[in-house]
């Protein structure tokens, strides 16, 4: 392997608006719900509960008891009325916003389930270690009404959807991503991505492929371009076409695993967050790092952006949510 000294230039430093304290664990995922009367942050918690919490006055509307073994993701459906949770506990909850009532459990995974995903208000995307992506028809989640996954796929731990809707896209434990097609579910690609590993003399360790993909983020304007957040300290643009995926480009800014990468509504800017505690904010056309939103003390497990494109809020194993006007 070569060795190179890696020189990371840190952006300028954007502090925090406000700090969100409730959780009793780590916070997993955070997502904002605008279609509510005054837009909502939902949060995830390895404490077990999804909160709801008022954007503008940052305090605690309710708090939903969701899973016995934490919570791992969650999201909000479109029309903003309910939200979905998965845990560890191997099953995919829904609930009421309003009342906060559990609309259905659904118990077919065999292991944990690490990602939901609404793509519209009655069908939802769950996947996790069982090497599972059921689709389900939320008026009955007796049994998932699709299963995309193939003989050959890896441990998934995050689906998108393309624009379009039109193509499934899925991350692994494994360097893999897969494209499918939606919703016949016919495989489009399955590609593992080749990492070149390098050590670098200052870090400790170096990572040995297979690495987790966390996440993927699809741009909503170029119906094939996404963005991946990488354990080996990167961030990627691909592109899918004819069911080859080129990696367009490849960037580094953090010190440890990219855990989450989200895309603002505008397009012009996204974020990453590490598991270095770090947070950057990147010029979407050059792809460099513009701002370094300081704070937490722990891993930055995920964040979401507002349709204001100006609003950030991030989710941390320090146990809080923050907030950034940038």
């Amino acid at each position: 392997m070569d060795s190179e000294l890696r020189i990371v230039e840190i952006p300028p430093e954007h502090q925090a608006s406000s700090t969100i304290k409730g959780h009793t664990d780590s916070v997993d995922f955070v997502r904002i719900n605008e279609n509510a009367s005054s837009p909502q942050i939902i949060s995830a918690s390895h404490d077990g509960t999804v909160k709801i919490w008022d954007l503008s006055r940052k305090n605690e509307l309710s708090s939903i008891l969701a899973h016995q073994e934490g919570v791992f993701c969650c999201d909000v459906s479109p029309n903003g009325r309910q939200i979905a949770s998965c845990s560890p506990d191997q099953t995919v909850a829904l609930w009421d916003i309003s009342n906060r009532n559990n609309i259905a459990r659904a118990t077919n995974h065999t292991h944990k389930v690490y990602f939901v995903l609404f793509i519209s208000d009655s069908q939802l995307l769950s996947c996790g270690r069982d090497r599972n992506i059921f689709l389900w028809d939320l008026r009955n989640m007796r049994a998932p009404s699709k299963n995309f996954a193939t003989p050959q796929s890896g441990t998934f731990r995050s689906v998108a959807l393309s624009p379009d809707n039109s193509i499934l896209l899925a991350t692994t434990a494994e360097s893999g991503i897969e494209a499918y097609e939606f919703p016949s579910g016919r495989p489009i690609a399955n590609q593992t991505i080749n990492y070149d590993m390098r050590v670098f003399p200052q870090e400790k360790e170096f990572l040995v492929p297979p690495a987790i993909i966390y996440n993927a983020r699809f741009f909503r304007n170029q119906r094939n371009t996404f963005l991946s957040s990488h354990q080996d300290h990167a961030v990627r643009k691909f592109e899918l076409n004819n069911g080859n995926l080129t990696q367009i480009s490849y960037h580094r800014n953090h010190w440890d695993y990219v855990r989450h990468v989200e895309i603002s509504s505008n397009e012009r800017f996204y974020v990453s967050t590490a598991q270095d505690g770090s947070v950057r904010v990147w010029d979407a056309a050059s792809n460099t790092p513009q701002l370094s939103l300081i704070g937490h003390t722990q891993i930055v497990s995920s964040a979401a952006i507002a349709r204001d494109n100006r609003t950030i809020v991030t989710s941390s194993y320090d146990q809080t949510l923050k907030i950034f006007t940038i």
